[in-house]
């Protein structure tokens, strides 16, 4: 038997005592008590964070973890399987999201119902994006592919053919867009949008 600390026995003996009220709940369906049991069997609670680490099937997609369960005669994503087993159904079209941006954690309070839209949010925020783990490579790749520079806006931009003060010197000339456009070397429709404000707005 593998020796544990103190502390991480007390952890256990906290999560095993939010457990088994809902193995006791005669609610559930045989099923649902089946898959709860083999869910919990297969991770350990870490008492610094709170998650509950998966220990069962999980393979690197991406460069990220994802853990998967066996249950109802599919496989689930294993943090997808217990939201549904401890929180109840939800529209399978549904993300199931990480508050803790830990991809083995199967810990119902750490996750929450979202769509793509709060998961593209949730990368952003907390840094996941490829081009905000790899910035340089990003850039280089997405020269090399010929792509428009997205990420960097303003004379951040390495494409930028102005410089801020440009922009504001732009907006303040009340000369036609089209002799603009020939002065400073861009298409009309860049004069334009910078006079909406639409770009160059920072």
């Amino acid at each position: 038997m593998t020796n544990i600390s103190p502390e991480r026995a007390k952890r256990n003996a906290e999560v095993r005592a939010q457990i088994e009220p809902i193995l006791r709940d005669p609610t559930p369906t045989p099923l649902s008590v089946d898959a709860l049991r083999g869910l919990l069997g297969n991770c350990i609670p870490e008492p610094n964070s709170g998650c509950w680490l998966w220990l069962g099937v999980a393979y690197e997609y991406k460069g990220r973890w994802k853990p998967y369960f066996f249950m109802d005669g599919k496989n689930w994503l294993a943090h997808r399987a217990s939201k549904w087993l401890h929180h109840g159904p939800y529209d399978l079209r549904a993300f199931i999201c990480h508050k803790c941006d830990n991809p083995l954690c199967v810990n119902p309070d750490h996750l929450y119902v979202g769509d793509h839209a709060s998961n593209m949010r949730d990368m952003a925020a907390r840094k996941r994006s490829h081009f905000a783990r790899r910035p340089e490579y990003a850039k280089a790749a997405a020269r090399a592919l010929g792509l428009v520079n997205d990420w960097a806006v303003g004379e951040k931009n390495p494409t930028a053919k102005l410089s801020a003060e440009q922009a504001e010197t732009i907006r303040s000339d009340t000369r036609k867009t089209k002799l603009l456009a020939e002065l400073y070397g861009v298409h009309r429709t860049t004069i334009q949008r910078i006079r909406r404000r639409s770009i160059w707005n920072a």
